[in-house]
């Protein structure tokens, strides 16, 4: 009994402990998307990047110009696809950008 006992708490911490680490690269993953993301918004407005040439680069991307397209940006050794749509205003407000970031295996402009 004692030793069936000991196999279920084992087995419960190997499974919080693989949980946990999921959970960390999810956050990882996120904190990576973020960056590229930031990344892409600063290039369209002509702006340098804050993050340095080893941090992250963007690979290609379509023109800031078009009210829709997408990048390709290299973070901490992943590649994300960054893509970008103009959506309308309300009222008179102007039109404004919303971008999303992915993690992909290839991509291309």
């Amino acid at each position: 009994m004692k030793k069936l006992f000991s196999i279920g708490v084992l087995t419960l911490v190997i499974l919080t402990s693989c949980q946990n680490s999921n959970e960390d690269t999810a956050v990882n993953n996120q904190e990576l998307a973020n960056k590229a993301t930031e990344l892409v918004k600063a290039g369209s407005k002509g702006q340098e990047s804050k993050l340095g040439p080893n941090d992250a680069f963007i690979q290609c991307h379509d023109s800031y110009y078009s009210p829709m397209g997408n990048s390709c940006v290299w973070v901490d050794g992943h590649l994300f696809n960054v893509v970008w749509n103009t959506m309308m205003g309300q009222g008179s407000e102007p039109p404004y950008k919303v971008y999303d970031s992915y993690p992909v295996s290839h991509c291309g402009c």
